[in-house]
């Protein structure tokens, strides 16, 4: 019988330990290129506003182009983690906090070379 526990136990503990590595590889991204991608997708969004409807989706697909060099990333991955923080809501707020401060920095960055 304890034998079969012990058997038992460091069964669970393997486990355990291959669940929380797994639990670390959440997102294929760190939080700093989420940021960073994000922040251009909005950046993106805005910009798809002010364009002609009829070229909003080739545009769409240069965007997400440009930004997949610019950062390096795989926007196919990209999308994925954007699905897991749907299901994460306490990591997808600090990540938003991070992604909006981020974007009110760099449009102050703007304003100030308005009037330079």
């Amino acid at each position: 019988m304890n034998k079969q526990c012990a058997t038992i136990l460091m069964l669970l503990l393997f486990l355990t330990a291959c669940n929380s590595s797994s639990e670390n590889k959440r997102y294929t991204y760190s939080k700093e290129k989420l940021i960073a991608v994000i922040s251009d997708m909005y950046i993106a969004s805005e910009a798809l506003k002010k364009i002609d409807p009829a070229l909003k989706d080739s545009m769409n697909e240069i965007f997400k182009d440009q930004i997949s060099k610019i950062h390096q990333v795989d926007f196919n991955l990209v999308e994925t983690d954007l699905e897991r923080l749907t299901n994460d809501p306490e990591y997808y707020t600090v990540l938003h906090k991070s992604i909006r401060d981020t974007l009110v920095a760099q449009e102050a960055t703007i304003n100030a070379m308005k009037y330079d």
